[in-house]
């Protein structure tokens, strides 16, 4: 019985393939698809525009906590998006 030694495979991904974003937004599941510029900040002053707009250039984990209908959703799915 031969051994064989492991392999180690590396891709470098310099771009996007063609595509990719569309199938992981339907992968995702989103209600609704809905960008951060549609969201209207007037309508919720206690959200602050510049703190979600710096934290959208990130990947990181959010939690959004508070009642029905103050748009928690739409700002996730913007972020996610």
């Amino acid at each position: 019985m031969a051994l064989r030694k492991p392999v180690r495979a590396s891709f470098g991904w310099t771009h996007i393939p063609e595509g990719l974003h569309y199938h992981a937004e339907e992968l995702a599941n989103l209600p609704f698809h809905k960008a951060l510029d549609q969201f209207d900040f007037r309508f919720q002053p206690s959200i602050a525009e510049r703190r979600i707009r710096d934290q959208s250039r990130h990947q990181e984990n959010h939690i959004f906590l508070g009642p029905p209908g103050v748009r928690k959703t739409h700002l996730a799915v913007a972020l996610a998006i």
